[in-house]
């Protein structure tokens, strides 16, 4: 299994003094998605000097491109997309974390139904452009005050039984599990999906290890299911350097 901290290039060294293996970098900040290519470049170049990988990225889409409502524009998604996944192969990133509440949230008064049939859509343009850059895109179940649709692990498994693309599979977070009060047997029933995991305490949203907090249910079920690929801590910090 390998282990990681959601974090920018400035934290680096510390995670890996730390003795995690990876750290989970942000799409819009460290892989300058919305800027030129000559932004990225100075960017790219340090983390190829990193001493460990930043194998998972999070922060997909912005809040400014709907992936949900009226005025979807799936043509602009594409570029986007292309340019992200071009630009996290060569960063070396194997995991695009779709959480993008702002992105997927739902309008109101636009028709639910509508706008799990744009996710789905939006799945499946995505699904061979993640395949063709060596990429896994995990769906992120995200609670209510976060985002108002996919909010449990079946949702999100509803989504990805209907792309049926091996590129497109599941995360899992304990923190938005705890919060929604969601189901330790869903994590056993769809355990071939779930390819990325985050954990964090339920109330501020710490690492494990700052404030108390009950991981019992989620871990058994990750245990039950033999779970032996990555996770990363998604978390706020007191200090960093002291408590990873």
């Amino acid at each position: 299994m390998l282990f990681g901290i959601c974090s920018g290039l400035e934290n680096v060294d510390i995670i890996k003094n730390s003795g995690f293996d990876f750290f989970e970098i942000n799409v819009q900040s460290n892989l300058t998605s919305l800027q030129s290519e000559d932004a990225f470049i100075p960017v790219l170049k340090k983390i190829k000097e990193s001493p460990i990988p930043p194998i998972a990225a999070n922060c997909f889409i912005p809040g400014s491109m709907k992936v949900c409502g009226e005025n979807v524009n799936f043509d602009l998604l594409k570029d986007y997309v292309l340019t992200v996944f071009d630009r996290a192969k060569r960063a070396g990133v194997k995991i695009i974390v779709f959480g993008s509440g702002g992105a997927r949230n739902v309008p109101q008064g636009f028709e639910k139904n509508k706008a799990l049939d744009q996710i789905i859509k939006f799945c499946k343009m995505i699904s061979t452009l993640a395949q063709d850059n060596d990429i896994t895109v995990v769906l992120e179940p995200l609670n209510k005050k976060e985002c108002n649709i996919l909010n449990t692990i079946q949702e999100c498994f509803y989504i990805c039984d209907a792309v049926s693309h091996p590129s497109i599979q599941l995360l899992v977070d304990s923190y938005h599990f705890f919060l929604e009060k969601d189901n330790p047997e869903d994590i056993i029933k769809y355990a071939d999906k779930i390819k990325h995991v985050h954990i964090a305490t339920s109330l501020n949203r710490m690492a494990p290890g700052i404030e108390d907090c009950d991981f019992s249910g989620f871990v058994n079920a990750l245990k039950k299911i033999n779970y032996n690929l990555s996770v990363s801590i998604e978390s706020s910090w007191n200090n960093m350097s002291v408590e990873a």
